[in-house]
C-alpha cells in the first residue's frame, strides 16, 4: 500500500492500530474511511483510551511503503530510533521467552556502585531473552541529561553510540543519590 489515494467515493486506505489494555495485544487493521469518519474513529478511539479499553492507538495514512527484511528494518530504525531498533535485532539472535513484555519500561534490574567511578551505576539483566548491561551515569540535575564532571567522558561515548537524534531523560536509581541517565547495550558474546 503506497500513501493515501481516494478510492472514489472519498474515501482513503488508512491503517488502523490499537493496543488491548488488559493484555498489551496490539491490533492492526488496514481500513478505508472518508474524512469525517476518520474524524468519529478517532473520537472513539480517544473514548476507549479514556475508560482504559485500550492504551495506545492510531489511525494514519502509511507514511512509506518497506519491500524485504532489510528495509523494513532500516524503516524500523527510522521510526523507533537506531538504539533501540538495534538492540531489539541484537536481541533476536537469542531464544526469546514467553515472558510477556512490560508495558513501560522501568528499572526493575539491581543497579550496583561501580567501584572505579562512584557516580556511575551498573546492572545486568535480560531484555526479551537477550542479556543486556546497563550503565546509569549521574547527571547534573534531575531536569537535564547532562552529566556530572567525573562521568562526563563515558556519558559523552555512550551519547555518541546511541545517536545524536536520541531523547535522553533521567531517572532516579534506588541506592543511587540524585538522577541518573541510564544507558544499556547488548553484553558481549
Amino acid at each position: 500500500m503506497t500513501n493515501a489515494t481516494p478510492i472514489g467515493d472519498g474515501r482513503a486506505p488508512r491503517l488502523l492500530t490499537y493496543t488491548r489494555s488488559f493484555d498489551a495485544r496490539t491490533f492492526v487493521a488496514e481500513i478505508c474511511l472518508t474524512s469525517t469518519e476518520v474524524e468519529h474513529l478517532d473520537r472513539v478511539l480517544d473514548r476507549l483510551t479514556a475508560v482504559g479499553a485500550i492504551a495506545l492507538h492510531q489511525s494514519a495514512t502509511p507514511q512509506s511503503r518497506a519491500e524485504g527484511l532489510d528495509a523494513t528494518l532500516s524503516l524500523l530504525r527510522v521510526n523507533v530510533g537506531s538504539m533501540v531498533a538495534d538492540a531489539a535485532i541484537g536481541a533476536a539472535r537469542f531464544s526469546f521467552t514467553s515472558t510477556p513484555a512490560p508495558q513501560t519500561l522501568i528499572p526493575v534490574w539491581p543497579f550496583e556502585a561501580n567501584d572505579d567511578a562512584p557516580d556511575a551505576m551498573v546492572a545486568h539483566g535480560l531484555l526479551f531473552g537477550a542479556p543486556i548491561d546497563f550503565h546509569a551515569l549521574r547527571a547534573k540535575d534531575d531536569d537535564s541529561a547532562e552529566p556530572v564532571a567525573s562521568v562526563a567522558g563515558r556519558f559523552h561515548r555512550w551519547r555518541s553510540a546511541a545517536g545524536s537524534e536520541a531523547m535522553l531523560g533521567t531517572a532516579a536509581i534506588p541506592g543511587g543519590e540524585g538522577a541518573y541517565a541510564v544507558f544499556a547495550a547488548l553484553q558481549a558474546g
